[in-house]
């Protein structure tokens, strides 16, 4: 069975995953800013490595060679389907480098794999100029927003909470923005993973207020926000998801990558 390591030692696989750290999710769990497990087979000389975000995302790292099959197949079988059908997530997306291919493919052959095409988009903080579009009216999120009594103030938590340890920690590491109508709030944006100079947002608006420009604003002022700060700012999405990479090219994305991941449901 693949052991759990500990924080401390997360440095230790880094190389390991270098060929998919381009996703921002890798430097963010092994820096210890966002949530993420790591599970290696030989714990003292680790050759390969999975990393599960708590939530939708897993990364297959390494070399994990044929003897290790069938601790990483009783490993997703007995743990991490479960663990993950416990937290309520519906898919699970895995990214593998090029020697975990196989691994990955054996692994996902009778859970009826969808390949997914995704775009990884860029913003440097020298590149990002005005924008004509409105974003004044989004709402800054802080310890009192979060406090507050808004209409879906929960979702806005939970969204924090599935990627970050404690709001204390998203408040001190990342940024989030906001739009409220009356006293709802019907779309947000948050920095989902941090790296020192690196941040991505995530965004989601809600249903009903849809296509009205609110995902655009919200995320337009992350943007501001984390390039008076210096950051670069990633933005990820599915090809498919038009409305996704509307925004991210209006706002001044560059495409640096496509890639393709295999996706299950559970």
């Amino acid at each position: 069975m693949l052991v759990e390591l500990h924080s401390e030692d997360f440095s230790r696989v880094r190389p390991l995953l270098g060929e998919i750290s381009y996703n921002l999710v890798v430097p963010s769990i092994l820096e210890g800013n966002t949530l993420g497990k790591l599970f290696v087979c030989n714990e003292e000389k680790p050759d390969s490595v999975i990393v599960w975000n708590c939530n939708d995302t897993v990364l297959i790292g390494g070399d994990p060679g044929e003897e290790s099959k069938g601790e990483y197949a009783e490993f997703l079988e007995k743990y991490l389907i479960p663990s993950a059908r416990e937290k309520g997530i519906p898919v699970l997306n895995f990214y593998s480098t090029g020697k975990a291919k196989r691994c990955a493919r054996d692994l996902l052959s009778d859970l009826e794999p969808k390949p997914m095409l995704r775009y990884l988009f860029r913003l440097n903080p020298s590149g990002f100029g005005p924008s004509a579009i409105e974003s004044d009216s989004a709402v800054k999120v802080t310890a009192e927003l979060l406090e507050s009594g808004l209409e879906n103030i929960e979702h806005l938590t939970g969204w924090i909470l599935s990627f970050w340890p404690n709001v204390e920690s998203f408040l001190e590491k990342s940024l989030g923005f906001c739009a409220v109508e009356g006293s709802k709030i019907v779309s947000l944006c948050i920095g989902v993973y941090r790296s020192k100079n690196h941040i991505e947002l995530g965004a989601e608006t809600l249903k009903g207020f849809k296509r009205l420009g609110f995902g655009r604003k919200v995320t337009l002022a992350c943007v501001k926000e984390s390039c008076s700060k210096g950051l670069i700012v990633d933005w990820q999405c599915e090809a498919s998801n038009n409305p996704s990479v509307l925004i991210a090219k209006r706002l001044g994305f560059q495409e640096v990558l496509q890639y393709t991941i295999s996706q299950i449901s559970i």
